[in-house]
């Protein structure tokens, strides 16, 4: 028994030797072949690097010999044409501040059109206090379909009106849209007949006081009587 368990531990270590030195020669052989490995991934590497190298060099020779020659070319085209004087930079500088003060006005001219027209409150003030003293008169507000400034604009107459006393509280003022020619524009009247009621009369003196812009003319419109009339709004002039 003895002998057998013996014999069994010593066959035991002889696999176990065998085994080692195996797995250590393969282990040897597998590193030689990773450092055959790495060494030709080095080398290639280094050969593209140094090609990358050679030809980002080049890429940067050949574009500023480029931008040499595009600044060359510029320098040929614009150098005649806008000299080295005083003169020339004052000419220069003389259309670019026309060009400025050009594109300012139009500025104005569309603000001006695509604003809404404001009554200041002092001058507000005043129209009320105005037209109260002439005495109630008939009229009626009525605005361009469509167009925000005038729907605003015509609001505000509404109030200075029932203010006055010359509409009842609560009004709101009706709308119309042109038929025919050009859009209404700023403030103009209808009345019902030739004869021009006393109190188209007396506004139209209040707004030239108050230097309010308007058309001094009436038309003939659905107007209830020939003592009434209507405050006619369109659009910015």
């Amino acid at each position: 028994m003895y002998l057998t368990v013996t014999f069994a531990w010593v066959i035991y270590e002889i696999v176990v030797l065998v085994w080692t030195e195996f797995l250590s020669r393969t282990l040897k052989i597998w590193e030689k072949v990773l450092l055959v490995v790495l060494g030709i991934a080095v080398a290639v590497y280094g050969g593209y690097s140094e090609h990358q190298d050679s030809v980002l060099m080049a890429s940067l020779r050949e574009g500023q010999s480029y931008n040499t020659g595009q600044l060359d070319t510029i320098t040929k085209i614009l150098g005649p044409k806008l000299g080295n004087t005083s003169n020339d930079a004052q000419a220069m500088a003389k259309a670019a501040s026309e060009k400025i003060d050009q594109l300012s006005q139009q500025v104005a001219d569309l603000q001006a059109h695509t604003e809404v027209p404001v009554i200041p409150p002092d001058t507000e003030a005043n129209i009320v206090n105005d037209l109260k003293n002439a005495g109630p008169h008939s009229v009626g507000v009525m605005v361009l379909a469509g167009n925000r400034n005038a729907n605003v604009y015509g609001h505000q107459w509404v109030k200075i009106f029932e203010a006055a006393n010359w509409m009842p509280p609560a009004s709101e003022p009706g709308s119309f849209v042109p038929f025919g020619g050009p859009p209404a524009v700023g403030l103009s009247f209808q009345v019902k007949g030739p004869t021009i009621p006393d109190g188209l009369k007396i506004l139209g003196q209040i707004l030239a006081k108050n230097h309010i812009p308007f058309i001094p003319t009436a038309t003939k419109g659905n107007v209830s009587d020939e003592n009434s009339f209507v405050l006619m709004v369109g659009e910015n002039p």
